[in-house]
């Protein structure tokens, strides 16, 4: 099973307003995960993952991916398209 969470940096450039964000991304990709773990749990699936495809620095906890896993089997993975560091 795969989840899919595009996360535009429109809220990050100069003049947007940021209608929520990057709150209401962080949001839906916790109920991504909720969702697949569902999945996961209902045997619907083996494997179930949400891949987050993430323009700008959204502040998600440094533990997300292995929280989620160790919490729900749901595997969570990051393609960032900033310079996120070192470690990212």
């Amino acid at each position: 099973m795969l989840e899919f969470a595009y996360m535009s940096d429109s809220w990050s450039l100069p003049g947007a307003v940021r209608y929520g964000e990057p709150a209401k991304s962080r949001a839906k990709v916790k109920r991504d995960i909720e969702k697949v773990a569902g999945y996961l749990n209902a045997g619907v699936c083996r494997y179930g993952y949400v891949i987050v495809f993430e323009e700008a620095n959204s502040e998600f906890a440094t533990d997300l991916a292995a929280q989620a896993e160790a919490d729900t089997d749901c595997r969570v993975r990051f393609i960032r398209g900033y310079g996120a560091g070192p470690d990212d």
